[in-house]
């Protein structure tokens, strides 16, 4: 701290490791055995997240804030797997993949006052450089024909800018606000496709649809009204509208134009002290990802994806109610109800006859819940413990572009469970904990596959914890004790999946094992 100046540097190193390895079994579509896998995967993760934290405090009331933020990151990826077919022939494939970036972020906020209110003025701007290399190259060994192969690499910077101006006051028991945001995102992306040719050397083939920009200007503007109905009832209303302008600049067509009202309605009502009841009804526009306007190959997985310029973002009426239940010395518990009617939900729909591509579906249904709950246990004589339990389900359903029946959204999670136990040991600075959970996702249906990937859906495990090592808090974590496994259930179709045959049933079941983390924690 210096003078009215506080500051904080912070560095902190962010790591994975991840590495499978089992047996694949390739299946006709009359389940008859036609190959055999075995699979080695390999990833590393590394990310250094510096950054900044200052504070000033005046002149006056005004208080302002900045975080200057940067983070280099590494992601390689391996992969290895020798194939036996069942005419004898045995065939090798590796898959790399290269991703070393960057991302920067600024942020800042000031809040001073003015006439009865406070004026708050923030501003965000972040980017990121992302060059991605895959390579993917299958060799013939028992027959010695040519190798076959493809890269694809991808350089894209992308950034957003926003600038807000928040003005809030009181006028006796009513709170009032009114906020300006424009934001501005963009993507710039540079695709190239090569092909292996005979001479094991890759040559560039013509791929104008994996290049390009995309542009977003939005404009949104919101009034926020609250107020006490009575001692146990509060409400909050919130109206505006959002207003945007999206394009990929590097083709003919003209820009899109959006105008979305969006708002909220919250109800909350407080029996008693231990209890917050509170029943909210919005209207909300959510997010895409600017990549799913050009082209992205999936050569792992031999699926193209087209680019979609006519990708917009879903809205939805969402219907939320929260119970909080205050134990008292036995601990809390929350349990959320929701029910979200989408409309323009993105999935993955067809391109033309014979393309696919993440695009938007007319509308879906979501329904839900989540209950979350953290249990004193002192009051059993277990000094110093907690339970933690989380569990959730969601049930969803969207009609499928080409069969028209109705299915599950594409690759969401519909139920997870956790129980997490930690000990705080009385009079000491050790403690421990110990967790199992389970989760589940549906099927992506892809236009010419459905794939269901379930990464260790049963895993355990625990840490041990001394919180004081020389100032710093030492954690040592073992997961995935009782050898939880990588499961993968693939059927893949030679055409749209509604009016071809099945090409081949691909089964995963592979090996984890353990994972052990070691994490140093402290300031300075």
């Amino acid at each position: 701290e210096e003078g009215p100046v506080d500051y904080t540097l912070s560095v902190q190193n962010g790591f994975g490791r991840g590495g499978i390895g089992g047996p694949i079994f390739i299946l006709d579509k009359n389940r008859n055995l036609i190959e055999r896998r075995r699979e080695f995967f390999h990833s590393e993760y590394e990310q250094a997240n510096i950054q900044g934290k200052f504070t000033l405090d005046g002149p006056g009331s005004s208080v302002g804030n900045l975080i200057l933020g940067y983070t280099p990151y590494w992601n390689p990826v391996h992969l290895l797997d020798i194939r036996h077919e069942a005419t004898g022939e045995v065939r090798s494939r590796r898959f790399t993949e290269s991703l070393a970036g960057y991302q920067g972020d600024i942020n800042g906020d000031y809040d001073l006052a003015v006439g009865p209110g406070r004026l708050k003025f923030i501003g965000l701007r972040h980017w990121e450089h992302q060059p991605l290399v895959t390579t993917n190259i299958l060799r013939f060994i028992s027959t010695g024909a040519d190798s076959r192969g493809s890269e694809f690499s991808r350089d894209s910077h992308s950034g957003e800018t926003v600038t807000r101006a928040e003005y809030r006051w009181k006028t006796g028991r009513h709170d009032w606000q009114v906020s300006l945001e424009r934001a501005f995102n963009s993507l710039d992306q540079k695709g190239r496709l090569f092909d292996l040719d005979p001479q094991c050397k890759f040559v560039e083939v013509p791929f104008p649809e994996g290049s390009g920009s995309v542009r977003e200007i939005r404009y949104e503007g919101l009034a926020t009204f609250s107020r006490p109905i009575s001692q146990k009832l509060d409400l909050q209303v919130a109206a505006g509208a959002e207003v945007s302008n999206l394009d990929r600049t590097t083709d003919d067509e003209p820009a899109r134009k959006f105008f979305r009202p969006k708002g909220s309605v919250v109800l909350g009502w407080h029996p008693d002290k231990s209890w917050d009841i509170s029943l909210k009804l919005r209207r909300r526009v959510g997010q895409i990802s600017f990549f799913d306007f050009l082209a992205q190959p999936n050569l792992s997985a031999n699926r193209e994806n087209a680019g979609n310029p006519e990708l917009v973002p879903p809205q939805s009426w969402e219907v939320e109610t929260d119970f909080a239940h205050d134990l008292g010395r036995w601990g809390k518990t929350d349990l959320t109800l929701h029910y979200y009617d989408v409309s323009d939900i993105v999935d993955f729909i067809p391109i033309g006859d014979n393309q696919q591509a993440v695009g938007n579906l007319p509308h879906a249904d979501r329904l839900g819940f989540q209950s979350t709950s953290t249990f004193l246990l002192d009051p059993l004589g277990f000094t110093g413990a907690k339970l933690d339990a989380t569990f959730m389900g969601e049930w969803t359903k969207v009609r499928d572009p080409l069969t028209l029946r109705a299915r599950p959204i594409s690759g969401i999670r519909d139920r997870m469970a956790s129980l997490q136990l930690r000990h705080d040991i009385p009079h000491t600075q050790l403690a421990w904990s110990a967790y199992v959970q389970y989760q589940h996702y549906v099927s992506n249906y892809f236009l010419t596959e459905i794939d269901q990937t379930l990464d260790i859906p049963w895993i355990a495990g625990f840490y041990v914890e001394d919180k004081n090592v020389y100032g710093m808090t030492v954690r040592f974590t073992v997961d995935n004790i009782f050898n939880g496994r990588h499961l993968e259930f693939r059927k893949v179709f030679t055409g749209f999946r509604d009016r071809a045959p099945i090409a081949f049933i691909e089964h995963h079941n592979e090996l984890v094992g353990p994972i052990f983390n070691l994490s140093v924690k402290g300031n300075f």
